[in-house]
């Protein structure tokens, strides 16, 4: 919201790239992010691809990748945060993971416990078809489902194949869920 920027005073921000992988409407945003920030933070970095130690936590990037199953919505990366106990892994907004390339990488990632935007309720196909890859490829603790999906009061029917493969090891919940609160949706 660039009208809070100031929240970013004194910090390093890891913005995804303007100037590569972006559509029009990113580009329009991220002009205005850049304006609004100003010189508050102590530095930005594009993270894109990128990798960064502070002591013994790891963060890092994917390349930019499809928001969603194709580039018209344009591009976002995927964040790791790791040490080493754990390794969590956001997906930001990819709209599922929608595509081969977003559930490899998380693949590749091997988190503990997975953040994902969860597909828009009236494209979950091949998002499900990906979520039971990854869990079934990794030793996910937690698999934690947000955003787009949670706007279907019956979100859980629609991903039931996941959490059949998931029974016994990995625990799904929404973000509400994982805080120990009650969902509380539109």
């Amino acid at each position: 919201d660039p009208d809070k920027a100031a929240i970013f005073k004194d910090k390093l921000v890891f913005l995804k790239n303007p100037n590569e992988k972006i559509n029009k409407s990113q580009t329009d945003r991220s002009k205005r992010f850049l304006k609004a920030l100003g010189s508050l933070p102590k530095k930005i970095v594009y993270s894109d691809g990128s990798e960064h130690l502070f002591g013994k936590t790891k963060i890092r990037f994917s390349p930019a990748l499809s928001h969603g199953d194709n580039d018209y919505l344009g591009y976002v990366t995927l964040v790791v945060v790791e040490d080493k106990q754990k390794r969590f892994l956001h997906t930001s907004d990819v709209l599922g993971p929608a595509t081969n390339e977003q559930t490899q990488f998380i693949i590749d990632a091997r988190p503990d416990i997975l953040l994902t935007d969860g597909p828009m309720a009236w494209t979950t196909k091949d998002a499900v078809k990906n979520l039971i890859k990854i869990i079934e490829e990794c030793d996910i603790e937690t698999l934690i489902i947000d955003h787009h999906l949670l706007r279907d009061i019956h979100w859980k029917r629609k991903i039931e194949d996941v959490f059949k493969a998931a029974e016994g090891k990995t625990r799904i919940v929404s973000a509400a869920g994982y805080l120990g609160k009650e969902e509380d949706q539109l």
